[in-house]
């Protein structure tokens, strides 16, 4: 049987492990290798400019700017790439941002290597991919949860995550005691948890993650201003 043909571009630090999956992509489909790189940051020019049909990048290394990474792609005008990330993360909301941002995969590291053309195979039927282990945990991401708050329930629970009570927020904002629990349990609902406790620890996770990236690109883009002319970083 004819293969499909499949133009790809890989990103991982270890060559054994892009020339794997290069070996492993061409079992399945005819394969038009554009370029292996280091990282994804360092693929990110190859990507806009020869538009491969698929990216597949570990996100994890060296650095992880996997979320900047994805939505520099998607704000560069490549959205014909469908893009799978590599990753040991298994961070519920991370995994959400990424597909908000336009990810179109998510493979895990650990888990088998037959999962990244079932997970080709899906995304070009119009499906996003997770890690089956994954869908045990939560259904297919799409969304972040926070856009979904109203302005007064997102006002509450910066309160909330920041200690105060509900009388103390009732007297803030003018409402009563009553109101701001209704906006409570709506706002908990949205974002998927079921205790104050949990809502502390989505916020403290939520700012981790962001901060962490931000760092991260700040140190790979210094990093970049010091390497040799032709390693291509893109102009970001």
């Amino acid at each position: 049987m004819k293969k499909l043909p499949l133009s790809l571009i890989l990103a991982d630090d270890h060559a054994i492990v892009r020339d794997g999956i290069a070996a492993l992509c061409q079992e399945y489909f005819d394969v038009s290798l554009l370029g292996q790189f280091s990282n994804g940051m360092e693929a990110l020019d190859a990507i806009i400019a020869r538009n491969p049909d698929f990216a597949i990048l570990n996100i994890d290394a060296p650095k992880p700017i996997g979320m900047y990474l994805v939505e520099q792609i998607r704000q560069r005008d490549s959205n014909n790439t469908r893009l799978i990330a590599l990753s040991s993360s298994r961070h519920e909301w991370t995994i959400r941002e990424l597909f908000r941002r336009g990810l179109n995969g998510y493979v895990l590291q650990d888990e088998s290597s037959e999962q990244i053309p079932d997970a080709i195979y899906s995304i070009r039927r119009g499906m996003p991919y997770v890690s089956p282990v994954l869908r045990q945990k939560f259904i297919v991401p799409g969304t972040d949860p926070m856009p979904k708050l109203t302005k007064r329930e997102y006002e509450i629970y910066t309160y909330l995550v920041h200690g105060l009570r509900n009388r103390e927020i009732a007297a803030s904002l003018e409402l009563s005691p009553k109101t701001v629990h209704a906006h409570r349990v709506n706002l908990m609902r949205k974002v998927g948890v079921d205790s104050l406790a949990a809502l502390v620890q989505f916020d403290i996770q939520r700012n981790l993650t962001l901060a962490k990236e931000r760092v991260c690109y700040r140190e790979f883009a210094e990093d970049a201003m010091c390497r040799p002319a032709e390693v291509a970083v893109g102009e970001i």
